[in-house]
């Protein structure tokens, strides 16, 4: 989402989330949920942000693990 603010970025993510899981696609064989649902990880960098694309990559790798170990079918988000 080249050029979207973190909060539109993250009500996109929030959106997303909800949507999948509206659709209520059973989940039989797991055990943390009866459908299936999407963690998200969220990363956004500003105009003076220090750190390339690899930086920015890693810590929506770090938000989706953390959206994970929250629950999952969550979103979490942060700015570089």
């Amino acid at each position: 989402l080249p050029d979207t603010a973190f909060d539109d970025a993250l009500g996109v993510a929030k959106c997303l989330e909800e949507q999948v899981r509206g659709l209520q696609i059973k989940h039989e064989n797991s055990s943390i949920a009866a459908v299936t649902t999407v963690s998200v990880g969220l990363a956004t960098r500003t105009v003076d942000s220090i750190g390339g694309a690899d930086a920015l990559v890693g810590l929506a790798d770090a938000q989706l693990y953390r959206a994970k170990q929250a629950g999952r079918g969550r979103v979490c988000g942060q700015v570089l």
